[in-house]
């Protein structure tokens, strides 16, 4: 499954990479820039993600909006997150896994418990439309 985040700090892209790889993952990393080419880049995205993961405390109120608005477009799953790090990552990596069980459950679990804690909120997606 592709991941896209819009938003978030760039420094720990590493990390988010090597923990989606060890689900069976990818990700996708978006600064949240929408000036210039940064529509296009971002519905670019949109358009190779399966669920869109969009940081609020972080971008621009148009930006959030412009990537709901794209993601309903291309019926995405959108997760709406105020902050974001590596225990939100791990809980939605966790919640995928539940969607798709089997799929490098071991490597997951490593790469999440190499990370701190995860919380025990629940995870919801906004569905499409």
């Amino acid at each position: 499954m592709q991941i896209g985040i819009v938003g978030g700090v760039e420094r720990g892209w590493n990390t988010y990479e090597r923990m989606a790889a060890a689900c069976g993952h990818g990700v996708e990393l978006h600064g949240g820039h929408i000036r210039g080419r940064g529509q296009e880049t971002l519905e670019s995205l949109v358009r190779r993600s399966d669920v869109l993961v969009v940081v609020t405390g972080i971008n621009s109120h148009a930006a959030v909006q412009q990537a709901r608005r794209l993601a309903q477009k291309h019926g995405l799953r959108v997760v709406l997150w105020k902050s974001f790090g590596t225990s939100r990552f791990g809980a939605l990596l966790q919640a995928l896994r539940g969607a798709a069980p089997g799929v490098g459950d071991d490597q997951c679990e490593q790469a999440q418990t190499a990370q701190r804690p995860l919380p025990s909120a629940t995870l919801s997606f906004m569905s499409p439309g």
